[in-house]
């Protein structure tokens, strides 16, 4: 609820919901996922996240607001987590097939970080659909060891940063699409985009829908795919 450039932001209301009950609605409907958990901050203007969390029936952590990678290592061993999913609270598009896609690739590959929240030199992922996924193992391993205020802050740092001892992947992409094309929720003008492109359809619409709409509305931009057919 603090952040700086959308105040109070997960508890916007997308269409009759708070952006907080889209993303984690949507993190619910993951096949490969067995349990959701909201890890937010224990200051008292987040109380109203865990209130939404609740009703959702999810699973709540609470930690020191500066300390993401805390929250994180909490949260895993409240579920007794083996595989971590992670999932910003700025995506209330967050995809569950790609989710899938990607916990999927992380299992049935050798790496320890898997990830389509972001493109890489090969495969192009639209911001605001995606996840990274690790082992519960190198999570708590992180928490133990690391201390500096970058890594605590942004949880997987450390991973991108040593490659020499992580193998970090991402999942193939089946789309090919402007890297441009970003639907996570900074500022109010991205909330109002979110808006634009959701306002005839439910909590349940897919990537793959959102993507058709942005394909229509930008041709200069997206080139069609099978998977946007």
């Amino acid at each position: 609820m603090g952040s700086t450039r959308f105040p109070g932001k997960m508890m916007a209301s997308l269409h009759g919901r708070t952006m907080m009950e889209w993303v984690l609605k949507r993190c619910m409907l993951a096949s490969t996922v067995d349990q959701v958990v909201l890890a937010t901050s224990d200051l008292p203007r987040d109380d109203a996240l865990v209130e939404v969390a609740e009703q959702c029936g999810v699973a709540i952590s609470r930690g020191q607001e500066e300390d993401v990678l805390g929250r994180f290592a909490k949260a895993a061993k409240l579920v007794d987590a083996s595989t971590v999913v992670r999932v910003c609270g700025d995506r209330p598009l967050i995809d569950p097939q790609w989710t899938d896609l990607a916990v999927q690739y992380y299992v049935n590959e050798p790496v320890d970080l898997a990830f389509n929240h972001i493109s890489s030199e090969h495969d192009i992922w639209p911001r605001g659909f995606g996840v990274e996924v690790f082992s519960a193992t190198n999570l708590y391993s992180m928490d133990e060891t690391q201390s500096d205020r970058y890594f605590r802050e942004h949880v997987t740092p450390y991973i991108w940063q040593n490659q020499d001892i992580y193998k970090v992947k991402a999942v193939p992409s089946p789309i090919e699409i402007a890297d441009d094309c970003r639907f996570d929720v900074d500022t109010v003008e991205d909330f109002e985009q979110v808006r634009s492109y959701t306002e005839s359809m439910n909590i349940n619409v897919s990537a793959r829908e959102i993507l058709s709409l942005w394909s229509a509305r930008n041709p200069d931009s997206v080139f069609r795919t099978n998977f946007l057919n």
